[in-house]
């Protein structure tokens, strides 16, 4: 899960830093340097983290100038969206949005099968799962 051996050339004592699952159990070991002994200290600081379900009612729209307007069903615990724009494994837009809807800026290439997906991130950048594709009408 995590080790450290001196936390820099200065600093001689060691931090990790991991991810835990509540309800499961974790063995910590602690060896001193050359077999030596000494005091440990172990401190916790316990933040959940919010768990986001995929964006649902995603529209994804071309206007008259080939821009892309596109918009879906807010997340709870969302703090900005990713969206995609892509044919195939060609991305043609990517970005991020603070709201439930937006617009590209430049016109996108007619394909004949551009599609749109979303995603939700939330406040400390934990990406939730993308939305259902669809097809930019």
């Amino acid at each position: 899960m995590g080790s450290n051996d001196d936390e820099s050339y200065s600093y001689l004592t060691s931090q990790v830093t991991i991810s835990v699952v509540a309800g499961t159990i974790y063995r910590i070991a602690v060896d001193g340097y050359g077999g030596e002994q000494g005091a440990i200290r172990l401190a916790g600081t316990f933040q959940p983290q919010v768990v986001l379900a995929a964006p649902t009612g995603l529209n994804a729209v071309r206007d008259t100038q080939n821009r892309v307007a596109f918009s879906w069903v807010a997340v709870g615990g969302a703090a900005q969206y990713e969206v995609s724009l892509f044919s195939g494994s060609r991305v043609y837009a990517s970005g991020f949005v603070t709201g439930t809807s937006g617009r590209t800026s430049g016109a996108i290439p007619k394909v004949a099968s551009l599609s749109a997906k979303v995603r939700a991130i939330s406040a400390t950048g934990v990406a939730g799962p993308w939305s259902a594709t669809v097809l930019v009408r």
